[in-house]
């Protein structure tokens, strides 16, 4: 090849190049809470442990322990694998990430006996002390914290049978069964024979109540109860194994028939699987559309005219309000007895709507209003940003939502945008009892570091804590997750997840509102991604990191000229789900869908949004039976969840087009559909999870299709604002006479 050649075809190899970023590195700057000073650190410590040198060892990895202790610099994180830098054009691969202090606390497990006698030796008379003090104040938390210092002392094994015993009594046996997990995985050593059979015992009475029958099958055939008539005690009951698995499916059916009557959280579990055992079928309408999510405005008090109304107003309609996900919880109301008889109170069903700027009450049984509700909001703004997820959670009779309590407001010079309108959310909980509101953190964050934070999507409760994602903005935007006490609304921890970019404006400032997804909650550990290029796992007792990941991201483009250049985010804001041992996740930055396995970290597969035949993902629908369900506008596609293998897919749509997210309802995927012409009706069909065959569509007349939720026997449709409700309830077949 002649030079000539060659300069005529570098600049079109290098075009080539930068017009394929997807083949490259990301650009987009991502930072993390890593230390250099502590991986040398760490690998010095490896190496005098390798060398025999283990009292020195050991007093490295405490002191690291302790480092991470700090309330100012804690929860580090250390990279796996290969940390050389990446050439900028070599294929995307993404950075594992793992917590310093679960790290360190899985090698010291695993030490030999005579290393944790070393260690024993010179650390058991202050864990001694310490675990006295705990018994002595008696919180769970304490306990918490000593078992995470102290794990693999003498007293280790003794705060872990304390802290099962406390859950199991308290009747949170899904904690309880995960404390004896970890004695029977990393104290077996500790345990004579007899401990461990009896906390196998302790298990599965934790296992029937939670009615996981396939399980308590396993640990019966570990505790050689194999036959039909073989016996177990338990306490003064002796039970068959034929009588345990009877009374472990008995469990399961009511805990399925409680979970369908209680939508606590966004997606009805605090894993968000979406997954209800209950069949969806469209009855008798209870009440057509109702308009809500009207934004509330204070006004100032005029002085010169007592009579005008004082506090809040509503707007007539605000058609920018964005579809929410309800809370159905049992509320008491008073219905007006029939003549001669007086009033009763009676408990129905109540729907709360929070959009941000209004919390609106609405009765499932026949559609009227329910208590009025003001939110302590001092600002006005009209919500028009798609990706903004409304919802919240309830426990305990509290009900937990965002709001919008402040706008850094747009600024502009001559047309030219230099700033945004920035929404400040904030949460507050709201007794239903009462109808009275308990906290808020307009207040409670004052003085605090998190005084400047926002809470763009709904929080997971789960017990008397609340998980919630959050962002501040300082030049970069940090992302951290936080604990909260559900009564009180103080924070428990928090944890820097990290610090990413969203468009700018020629001027430096942000270009749009930096969103997060909700958090997920399963077997201990808060999974958030952050939508700023990052996917985290966190203990759910101390906030310490266990596993964090980095994904592909859209790059965000400089701006051209005086506008910025906005990025076009497919997904709709899905919170992660796991399930089956997988989390997965949409991120809202980026163009994949991505799963990771739970306790690793390690990604299990990831699938693209877009197909070759232009048909788009935006919904993901949810999970159950080993597979995941996502949905676009004109298609349904269905994955196995453990390795992202593609089952199948519809896409027969003619002239309409999916309106909104679903759910799966008895091994059914059930998506409303909103017709594209005038004079066809909006439709619910039904597709069987397994192949994929459309099952069943029945009309929804008076709505024109959007999000659907199941509670007990009502079927709700949200739209843009308006929200009906059906009565979920199987038609009665007529019976013919030959």
């Amino acid at each position: 090849m002649t030079q000539r050649v060659k300069r005529l075809l570098l600049p079109l190899l290098s075009g080539l190049l930068i017009t394929t970023p997807c083949l490259a590195q990301q650009k987009n700057q991502i930072r993390f809470p890593v230390s250099e000073e502590l991986k040398l650190t760490l690998d010095v410590a490896d190496r005098l442990m390798a060398k025999g040198d283990h009292e020195e060892a050991l007093e490295l990895y405490l002191k690291m322990m302790k480092r991470d202790n700090n309330p100012k610099e804690s929860n580090f994180i250390l990279e796996m694998g290969n940390t050389k830098k990446r050439n900028p054009y070599q294929a995307f691969k993404p950075r594992r990430f793992v917590g310093l202090r679960a790290h360190i606390q899985e090698k010291l497990k695993k030490l030999p006996v005579k290393v944790q006698d070393i260690y024993r030796e010179k650390n058991d008379y202050r864990a001694k002390a310490f675990y006295k003090d705990v018994l002595f104040n008696g919180s769970e938390a304490a306990l918490e914290r000593f078992y995470a210092d102290y794990a693999i002392s003498s007293y280790g094994t003794k705060a872990l049978t304390r802290l099962a015993t406390i859950s199991f009594e308290k009747g949170n046996l899904d904690r309880a069964h995960r404390y004896l997990d970890m004695l029977l995985q990393d104290h077996t050593s500790t345990l004579d024979p007899a401990e461990i059979r009896a906390v196998k015992r302790q298990k599965l009475m934790c296992l029937i109540g939670l009615g996981r029958l396939e399980d308590v099958k396993a640990l019966c055939e570990t505790l050689s109860i194999r036959g039909k008539d073989a016996r177990l005690s338990f306490g003064d009951s002796v039970l068959t194994r034929a009588q345990i698995e009877e009374r472990t499916a008995r469990f399961k059916g009511s805990l399925a028939q409680k979970e369908n009557k209680e939508l606590s959280h966004i997606r009805g579990q605090a894993h968000h699987a979406n997954n209800y055992d209950a069949s969806l079928w469209i009855g008798r309408a209870r009440f057509m559309p109702k308009s809500y999510s009207s934004p509330q405005r204070r006004r100032s008090f005029n002085r010169n005219n007592r009579f005008r109304p004082y506090g809040y107003t509503r707007p007539k309609s605000n058609s920018n309000a964005n579809s929410t996900l309800p809370i159905v919880l049992e509320a008491e109301r008073r219905v007006k007895g029939q003549k001669g008889e007086k009033g009763r109170t009676v408990k129905q069903p109540i729907a709360l709507l929070s959009t941000g700027t209004s919390l609106d009450t609405i009765w499932l049984n026949d559609g009227s209003r329910g208590p009025r509700i003001l939110l302590p909001s001092t600002s006005y703004y009209v919500e028009d940003n798609d990706k903004v997820l409304h919802g919240g959670a309830v426990s305990n009779r509290i009900f937990v939502t965002s709001f919008v309590s402040r706008v850094n407001n747009a600024e502009n010079y001559k047309g030219i945008p230099i700033k945004v309108n920035l929404p400040v959310r904030k949460l507050a909980a709201l007794d239903t009892k009462n109808w009275r509101w308990i906290w808020n953190h307009q207040q409670i964050l004052k003085n605090t570091p998190f005084a400047k934070a926002s809470f763009p999507s709904p929080p997971v409760i789960v017990d008397d804590t609340i998980y919630a994602a959050a962002i501040v903005i300082e030049g970069f935007v940090r992302s951290y997750v936080l604990a909260f006490d559900l009564k009180t609304g103080k924070i428990k921890w928090s944890t820097w997840i990290c610090s990413g970019q969203v468009e700018q404006t020629m001027f430096g400032e942000h270009a749009r509102e930096p969103l997060v997804s909700s958090v997920a909650v399963k077997d201990g550990r808060v999974f958030h991604c952050s939508s700023l290029g990052a996917m985290a796992a966190l203990d759910s007792r101390t906030g310490k990191p266990i596993w964090m990941t980095s994904y592909e991201q859209i790059e965000i483009e400089p701006p051209r000229g005086y506008y910025p250049v906005q990025r076009s985010l497919g997904w709709a804001n899905n919170p992660p789900l796991v399930c089956d041992g997988i989390v997965v996740a949409t991120p809202l930055d980026s163009n994949y869908a991505v799963a990771y396995d739970i306790k690793t970290g390690k990604r299990a597969w990831r699938y693209p949004r877009r197909r070759l035949n232009n048909t788009e993902l935006r919904y993901m629908v949810g999970a159950s039976n080993g597979h995941v369900v996502f949905a676009g506008s004109s298609v349904v596609e269905c994955l196995t969840i453990k390795g992202g293998k593609f089952k199948w897919a519809y896409k027969r749509f003619f002239n309409e087009k999916i309106a909104g997210r679903g759910v799966i309802a008895n091994g059914r995927v059930c998506l409303s559909i909103s017709p594209q012409g005038t004079g066809y009706p909006s439709r619910v069909c039904q597709w069987n999870l397994k192949t994929g065959k459309l099952a069943r569509t029945e009309r929804t007349s008076g709505t024109k299709g959007g999000d659907l939720a199941m509670f007990g026997d009502t079927i709700l449709i949200l739209e843009k604002g308006l929200i009906s409700a059906f009565e979920n309830k199987e038609p009665q077949r007529r019976s013919r006479d030959f």
